[in-house]
């Protein structure tokens, strides 16, 4: 059974980056051309970059919400929580 330590043990192997913004700094998965999701009988496709990282360190993280990734300016778009697994969110930026 996956654990928090184990997505955190994951996120910096795969090469994860320190996000900061007004929360606590956190760590995740900076994805800079983010290919958006299927919704049923609707497909959905973007473009957006967008970050990976545990639930737990973005259960108060909103849309419109400022952070600096990796130097660069974003501000969060949607928070896709549980995916792409439980325990995982997806953020999508807007530069």
């Amino acid at each position: 059974m996956e654990i928090d330590a184990d997505r955190l043990e994951a996120i910096k192997a795969l090469g994860g980056v320190a996000v900061l913004s007004d929360l606590p700094t956190f760590w995740a998965i900076f994805d800079r051309q983010y290919d958006g999701v299927s919704m049923g009988e609707l497909d959905i496709e973007s473009r957006s970059p967008a970050l990976a990282c545990r639930s737990s360190d973005v259960t108060d993280l909103v849309k419109g919400t400022d952070l600096i990734v990796q130097g660069g300016n974003f501000r969060v778009l949607r928070i896709e929580r549980d995916l792409p697994a439980p325990g995982w969110t997806t953020v999508v930026l807007r530069a």
